[in-house]
């Protein structure tokens, strides 16, 4: 049996730069997330320049079997102070050490983690990471306080659950990526496949709000989510994970 990331938490207590409007008519209808990008955003996807930025990653051999890929696009603004290299890692699923069936399951079909690689426009150079740090909790991390290699960060997939560390890596191990996909082409997929009841609108086509929000899960009332309190749970207790966590780094 596979449950949803959202179950895992319940049950666990292009060459060329190309600027684009992503959705059809009819997605921006049905998905909120196209309305949450402000008309000053550009969402573009250089396959080049998101090369150049992407994250260099630990990936294990667990890990290794189920990666499918990175995806991402460019977030550019008059009104954002850095760009935001918006990625995406997705998984095949994610199978979690839960033994005990249901209650404690933390496996599920699907997996997808969220990296954002903020640069200064005028300059080129790294200035920060907003990761999923924790089950979609949010991870921030100065450019000062890891691992670089050039404007890349340096960082590692954790294994089973997929979530990154920026902490403690082994960079010698790490894996830089010759491809990017294209997100622009598959983000309406992903929302049509389940992402769109999950994910809160706005984080990722206006990026910017990451700066401050504590994590990825949609919420009702402010930033209140059920599910982001039940990763805090999860993890104030050490399960799924949490000792392998960027603790100092996440937004608890």
């Amino acid at each position: 049996m596979t449950f949803s990331r959202r179950d895992v938490l319940r049950t666990g207590a292009g060459v060329a730069a190309a600027s684009v409007t992503v959705g059809t008519a009819t997605a921006q209808a049905e998905y909120d997330h196209w309305q949450a990008q402000p008309d000053h955003v550009t969402l573009s996807y250089s396959e080049p320049t998101l090369v150049d930025y992407a994250p260099r990653l630990v990936l294990s051999q667990e890990a290794r079997e189920k990666w499918r890929g990175l995806w991402g696009w460019t977030a550019t603004s008059p009104e954002y102070d850095l760009d935001y290299h918006v990625y995406v890692a997705l998984f095949t699923h994610q199978d979690g050490v839960g033994s005990l069936g249901q209650l404690l399951s933390d496996s599920h079909v699907g997996d997808t983690e969220w990296a954002y690689v903020l640069a200064d426009p005028e300059t080129g150079e790294t200035r920060r990471v907003i990761y999923d740090a924790y089950h979609w909790v949010a991870g921030r991390q100065g450019s000062s306080s890891i691992t670089m290699d050039g404007q890349q960060p340096v960082g590692a997939v954790v294994s089973p659950w997929h979530f990154f560390r920026f902490s403690g890596v082994d960079t010698d191990a790490a894996t830089a990526f010759d491809e990017v996909d294209d997100l622009t082409a598959e983000f309406e997929a992903l929302l049509s496949n389940g992402l769109a009841e999950s994910l809160e609108p706005g984080t990722v086509t206006n990026p910017a709000t990451m700066q401050a929000r504590n994590h990825w899960w949609r919420s009702t009332i402010g930033e209140f989510s059920t599910d982001a309190l039940l990763a805090q749970a999860v993890y104030s207790i050490g399960w799924v994970g949490a000792d392998q966590a960027d603790s100092r780094a996440l937004s608890f």
